[in-house]
């Protein structure tokens, strides 16, 4: 699959291959955060709370060409859906979504499986105590 479109709330947007805009993006929002409290579950958690930020960096107005949602993506505050996203997209959408992009990026599903892989094994090899 390399292309795939979607009606959230009263707007349409499409997804295809990742541009290398939209690569920088998505790992500046899963890897800046505090190493020392990264573990499984948190990490769960952290792209739960900012799954309207993903959303907003893979998927593109319809009508809009990707050169554009760069250029304007570009541009803090001129291209923001993230609130829209999370006021109008339905669970069942958001599972669809990142379905899709999984299909459409498989070099992508490969690194977030080795991030996950990476921070179960090193929370396997150093346990916190929780006591």
């Amino acid at each position: 699959m390399e292309y795939a479109e979607y009606e959230i709330g009263d707007k349409h947007f499409y997804q295809t291959k990742l541009l290398l805009f939209q690569g920088v993006r998505l790992s500046e929002l899963i890897e800046h955060r505090d190493q020392e409290d990264l573990t499984a579950s948190s990490l769960i958690k952290v792209l739960g709370s900012k799954m309207p930020l993903f959303l907003d960096i893979i998927l593109i107005p319809k009508g809009m060409s990707r050169e554009e949602f760069v250029q304007k993506k570009g541009t803090p505050g001129l291209l923001d859906h993230a609130e829209h996203f999370n006021q109008s997209c339905e669970l069942e959408q958001v599972i669809e979504v990142v379905n899709d992009f999984f299909e459409c990026n498989r070099a992508a599903k490969d690194r977030f499986l080795a991030l996950l892989l990476k921070i179960t094994t090193e929370e396997t090899e150093n346990p916190t105590d929780h006591s």
